[in-house]
């Protein structure tokens, strides 16, 4: 495709900009078949357009909740930055719109609850911005999620140990199994709350972070 067809796609965009996503989607609807049939770039500012214009799609995807469409989306414009990052020997390309776009994907993945994937996303981030307060918290949050299915496990059988000893105490054969049952069903309730403790402290300087961004 000819360079100026893109050049030409992004200042359209930029002088009549809006900041709400039914423009960016109706504006990158009405220029799929050029942006969808990108395959190759002229030169890393081309690739920084084209990067551009797929955040604010994607992003809009993601405030529309189309959560799937996100991560399609998502899945075709990253691979095709990476490639042409080093096919351009231009590793600057991995910017803030890249980062971005990796965050939409991560974001999307645990409005899903695929916990697993959005884990995988925020710790790429962390790689490229290991300081980033945002992307940490939001690594911690998914892996609190992954995390979830174990943590209902330790409430279950928590709560057995202590009921088993609350009412069938009579089946236990000495002292010592009590108190061995009672402790460990303690350790257990105790364990969870420090850990949900945390994890909730985390979910409200998340959404301090956010606020401070937007």
């Amino acid at each position: 495709m000819p360079a100026k067809s893109l050049d030409h796609i992004y200042t359209s965009f930029r002088a009549g900009f809006q900041d709400a996503p039914d423009f960016a989607i109706d504006f990158y609807q009405r220029h799929a078949t050029v942006l969808d049939g990108m395959e190759s770039f002229d030169s890393p500012s081309q690739v920084k357009y084209f990067a551009e214009l797929n955040w604010h799609y994607i992003n809009a995807l993601l405030q529309k909740d189309h959560y799937n469409k996100t991560i399609d989306e998502a899945n075709i414009t990253l691979p095709l930055i990476e490639f042409e990052s080093s096919r351009l020997n231009a590793p600057d390309l991995r910017d803030e719109w890249y980062r971005g776009i990796l965050y939409l994907k991560g974001m999307a993945h645990y409005k899903l609850r695929d916990y697993k994937h959005a884990v995988a996303a925020f710790k790429d981030l962390l790689s490229l911005d290991p300081e980033n307060d945002l992307y940490y918290k939001w690594y911690h949050n998914a892996l609190y999620g992954q995390r979830l299915k174990y943590i209902h496990l330790i409430w279950s059988v928590s709560a057995v140990l202590l009921l088993f000893v609350l009412f069938f105490e009579e089946f236990l054969p000495g002292t010592r199994s009590r108190l061995g049952l009672t402790i460990l069903g303690f350790a257990g309730v105790v364990g969870n709350l420090a850990y949900e403790y945390r994890s909730r402290r985390s979910f409200r300087r998340v959404k301090t972070l956010d606020a401070d961004q937007s």
